[in-house]
């Protein structure tokens, strides 16, 4: 799999925000690292973001539920035919 060239665009709230762990700040970084330039939406799985960030399922969830909770994305939980889908994450910082 070839790639993907480019940066990355981090808020500097995430990157200042002391109250934020360093696998948030991580796990807020891979969700960056796919969302669309003009939407901030994204749906990469969560095994993905998980490998990208560098985290096992706890910590990322816990991740997930404190950089929600702070404003930093929104999670939009998709289902199809009553199939679970991969979240529609939204960068919000």
């Amino acid at each position: 799999m070839a790639q993907r060239q480019g940066f990355t665009i981090i808020t500097n709230r995430v990157i200042d925000d002391e109250q934020l762990k360093g696998a948030d700040k991580l796990v807020f970084m891979a969700i960056c690292r796919y969302a669309h330039n003009k939407t901030r939406k994204c749906h990469p799985s969560r095994e993905t973001l998980m490998k990208k960030a560098g985290v096992s399922k706890k910590p990322f969830q816990t991740s997930l539920t404190t950089l929600e909770a702070r404003g930093y994305i929104c999670i939009e939980r998709r289902t199809s035919n009553g199939l679970k889908l991969s979240n529609e994450y939204t960068v919000m910082g």
